[in-house]
Protein backbone atom coordinates (compact mmCIF):
# COMPACT_ATOMS: atom_id res chain seq x y z
CA UNK A 1 0.00 0.00 0.00
CA UNK A 2 3.06 2.30 -0.10
CA UNK A 3 2.74 5.08 -2.67
CA UNK A 4 6.13 4.27 -4.44
CA UNK A 5 5.62 0.41 -4.42
CA UNK A 6 3.69 -1.07 -6.97
CA UNK A 7 2.75 -4.86 -7.04
CA UNK A 8 2.84 -6.69 -10.14
CA UNK A 9 0.11 -9.49 -10.48
CA UNK A 10 0.26 -10.24 -14.14
CA UNK A 11 2.73 -11.90 -16.11
CA UNK A 12 3.51 -9.39 -18.70
CA UNK A 13 4.02 -6.60 -16.19
CA UNK A 14 6.34 -9.16 -14.07
CA UNK A 15 7.88 -9.95 -17.55
CA UNK A 16 8.82 -6.22 -18.30
CA UNK A 17 10.51 -5.49 -14.89
CA UNK A 18 12.41 -8.48 -14.56
CA UNK A 19 13.81 -8.31 -18.13
CA UNK A 20 14.85 -3.98 -17.26
CA UNK A 21 16.49 -5.24 -14.15
CA UNK A 22 18.36 -8.14 -16.17
CA UNK A 23 19.40 -6.15 -19.07
CA UNK A 24 21.26 -3.57 -16.16
CA UNK A 25 22.57 -6.02 -14.03
CA UNK A 26 25.07 -9.16 -14.00
CA UNK A 27 24.50 -9.48 -10.29
CA UNK A 28 22.42 -12.94 -9.88
CA UNK A 29 18.76 -11.70 -9.53
CA UNK A 30 16.41 -13.46 -7.21
CA UNK A 31 12.17 -11.99 -8.36
CA UNK A 32 9.89 -12.22 -5.24
CA UNK A 33 6.46 -12.83 -6.40
CA UNK A 34 3.33 -11.65 -4.91
CA UNK A 35 0.88 -14.47 -3.39
CA UNK A 36 -2.15 -13.01 -4.02
CA UNK A 37 -2.58 -13.08 -7.77
CA UNK A 38 -4.66 -14.86 -10.42
CA UNK A 39 -2.08 -17.10 -11.20
CA UNK A 40 1.17 -17.41 -9.08
CA UNK A 41 3.03 -20.00 -11.63
CA UNK A 42 2.41 -17.88 -14.74
CA UNK A 43 4.46 -15.23 -13.15
CA UNK A 44 7.16 -17.40 -11.80
CA UNK A 45 7.21 -18.60 -15.60
CA UNK A 46 7.57 -14.93 -17.00
CA UNK A 47 10.10 -13.98 -14.29
CA UNK A 48 11.98 -16.94 -15.57
CA UNK A 49 11.86 -16.09 -19.04
CA UNK A 50 12.80 -12.93 -18.47
CA UNK A 51 16.07 -13.95 -16.75
CA UNK A 52 15.33 -14.19 -13.68
CA UNK A 53 17.76 -17.06 -11.91
CA UNK A 54 15.93 -17.94 -9.17
CA UNK A 55 12.15 -17.21 -7.79
CA UNK A 56 11.21 -16.42 -4.38
CA UNK A 57 7.31 -17.84 -3.09
CA UNK A 58 5.34 -15.71 -2.07
CA UNK A 59 5.15 -12.09 -0.84
CA UNK A 60 3.14 -10.97 2.32
CA UNK A 61 -0.65 -10.90 1.74
CA UNK A 62 -1.97 -7.34 2.21
CA UNK A 63 -4.27 -7.41 5.46
CA UNK A 64 -6.37 -5.80 7.81
CA UNK A 65 -7.19 -6.47 11.49
CA UNK A 66 -9.14 -4.21 13.29
CA UNK A 67 -9.28 -3.57 16.96
CA UNK A 68 -12.37 -3.93 18.98
CA UNK A 69 -11.42 -1.12 21.15
CA UNK A 70 -11.06 1.09 17.98
CA UNK A 71 -7.84 1.51 15.61
CA UNK A 72 -6.02 -1.55 13.26
CA UNK A 73 -4.09 -3.55 14.87
CA UNK A 74 -1.49 -3.79 12.02
CA UNK A 75 -1.75 0.23 12.15
CA UNK A 76 -2.57 0.48 8.04
CA UNK A 77 -3.68 -1.69 5.74
CA UNK A 78 -0.55 -3.64 5.37
CA UNK A 79 1.46 -6.66 4.50
CA UNK A 80 0.02 -9.56 6.59
CA UNK A 81 2.51 -12.89 7.35
CA UNK A 82 2.10 -15.77 9.72
CA UNK A 83 1.99 -19.13 10.16
CA UNK A 84 -1.25 -18.90 8.86
CA UNK A 85 -0.12 -17.99 5.23
CA UNK A 86 2.08 -21.56 5.62
CA UNK A 87 -0.30 -23.35 3.42
CA UNK A 88 -0.69 -20.92 1.19
CA UNK A 89 2.51 -20.22 0.90
CA UNK A 90 3.30 -24.29 0.17
CA UNK A 91 0.55 -24.43 -2.03
CA UNK A 92 2.64 -22.10 -4.91
CA UNK A 93 5.50 -23.19 -4.05
CA UNK A 94 4.21 -26.88 -4.76
CA UNK A 95 2.61 -26.05 -8.30
CA UNK A 96 5.39 -23.87 -9.35
CA UNK A 97 7.95 -26.86 -8.71
CA UNK A 98 5.59 -29.07 -10.60
CA UNK A 99 4.65 -26.53 -13.45
CA UNK A 100 8.57 -25.67 -14.19
CA UNK A 101 10.04 -28.65 -13.06
CA UNK A 102 12.79 -29.29 -10.81
CA UNK A 103 15.94 -27.40 -11.99
CA UNK A 104 14.32 -24.00 -11.28
CA UNK A 105 15.73 -22.59 -7.57
CA UNK A 106 12.65 -22.06 -5.67
CA UNK A 107 13.10 -19.90 -2.54
CA UNK A 108 10.38 -20.58 -0.05
CA UNK A 109 8.72 -17.65 2.02
CA UNK A 110 6.13 -16.10 4.12
CA UNK A 111 5.04 -18.51 7.42
CA UNK A 112 8.59 -20.51 8.02
CA UNK A 113 8.90 -19.93 12.03
CA UNK A 114 10.04 -23.36 12.46
CA UNK A 115 12.45 -26.20 11.59
CA UNK A 116 9.32 -28.31 10.81
CA UNK A 117 8.26 -25.08 8.52
CA UNK A 118 11.22 -24.80 6.64
CA UNK A 119 11.50 -28.71 6.01
CA UNK A 120 7.81 -28.47 4.41
CA UNK A 121 8.91 -25.72 2.64
CA UNK A 122 11.75 -28.24 1.22
CA UNK A 123 9.48 -30.96 0.83
CA UNK A 124 6.80 -29.01 -1.41
CA UNK A 125 9.60 -28.44 -3.63
CA UNK A 126 12.12 -25.28 -2.30
CA UNK A 127 15.61 -25.09 -2.96
CA UNK A 128 16.41 -22.59 0.22
CA UNK A 129 13.97 -20.93 2.81
CA UNK A 130 13.53 -17.33 3.99
CA UNK A 131 13.07 -17.08 7.24
CA UNK A 132 12.36 -13.27 8.84
CA UNK A 133 9.85 -12.89 11.27
CA UNK A 134 11.51 -15.90 13.53
CA UNK A 135 14.77 -14.25 12.94
CA UNK A 136 13.48 -10.85 14.61
CA UNK A 137 11.63 -12.08 17.46
CA UNK A 138 14.19 -14.60 18.47
CA UNK A 139 17.77 -12.93 16.96
CA UNK A 140 20.37 -15.00 15.49
CA UNK A 141 20.37 -18.12 17.35
CA UNK A 142 17.06 -18.97 15.40
CA UNK A 143 19.17 -19.84 12.64
CA UNK A 144 21.26 -22.42 14.53
CA UNK A 145 17.92 -23.72 16.10
CA UNK A 146 16.65 -24.17 12.46
CA UNK A 147 19.49 -25.87 10.74
CA UNK A 148 20.06 -28.26 13.72
CA UNK A 149 16.36 -29.15 13.38
CA UNK A 150 16.53 -29.92 9.94
CA UNK A 151 19.56 -31.71 9.96
CA UNK A 152 18.44 -34.03 12.52
CA UNK A 153 15.06 -34.64 10.62
CA UNK A 154 17.38 -35.79 7.42
CA UNK A 155 19.98 -37.86 9.39
CA UNK A 156 17.19 -39.44 11.06
CA UNK A 157 15.39 -40.19 7.63
CA UNK A 158 18.63 -40.98 5.52
CA UNK A 159 18.28 -44.59 8.09
CA UNK A 160 15.26 -45.09 6.01
CA UNK A 161 15.97 -43.49 2.51
CA UNK A 162 19.10 -42.87 0.61
CA UNK A 163 17.91 -40.09 -1.79
CA UNK A 164 19.39 -37.20 0.70
CA UNK A 165 18.89 -33.88 0.78
CA UNK A 166 18.89 -33.79 -2.97
CA UNK A 167 15.66 -36.79 -3.15
CA UNK A 168 13.66 -34.82 -0.40
CA UNK A 169 13.02 -32.00 -1.82
CA UNK A 170 9.71 -31.71 -3.75
CA UNK A 171 9.06 -35.21 -1.99
CA UNK A 172 5.14 -34.17 -0.77
CA UNK A 173 3.75 -33.25 -4.35
CA UNK A 174 4.14 -37.02 -5.60
CA UNK A 175 1.15 -37.93 -2.49
CA UNK A 176 -1.11 -34.77 -3.67
CA UNK A 177 -4.46 -35.77 -4.95
CA UNK A 178 -7.17 -33.59 -6.39
CA UNK A 179 -10.47 -33.75 -4.69
CA UNK A 180 -11.89 -35.94 -7.61
CA UNK A 181 -8.82 -39.07 -6.64
CA UNK A 182 -9.69 -39.08 -2.38
CA UNK A 183 -11.58 -41.96 -1.79
CA UNK A 184 -15.62 -41.61 -0.76
CA UNK A 185 -15.73 -41.58 3.26
CA UNK A 186 -17.95 -43.82 5.07
CA UNK A 187 -20.80 -41.67 6.20
CA UNK A 188 -20.35 -40.25 10.17
CA UNK A 189 -22.20 -41.14 12.71
CA UNK A 190 -23.77 -37.91 12.75
CA UNK A 191 -25.21 -37.80 9.65
CA UNK A 192 -28.47 -39.81 10.17
CA UNK A 193 -29.43 -37.13 12.82
CA UNK A 194 -28.57 -34.06 11.24
CA UNK A 195 -30.60 -35.63 8.05
CA UNK A 196 -33.73 -36.15 10.71
CA UNK A 197 -33.63 -32.87 11.96
CA UNK A 198 -33.06 -31.32 8.42
CA UNK A 199 -36.73 -33.18 7.63
CA UNK A 200 -38.53 -32.39 11.40
CA UNK A 201 -37.15 -28.60 10.44
CA UNK A 202 -38.51 -27.97 7.21
CA UNK A 203 -35.21 -27.67 5.75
Amino acid sequence: EAPAVRRLTEADAVHHAVRVVRAAVDAPLFVKLPGQASDVVALARAARSAGADAVGLVGRYPGFLPDLDGGAVLGSWGAWGSPACLPMSLYWVGKTRMALGADVPLVGTNGARTATDVLRFLASGAHAVEVVTALWIGGPAVLAELVAGVDAYLRQRATTCADGLEGFVGSALARTRDYADIPPLSSPAWLPYTARWSRSSGR
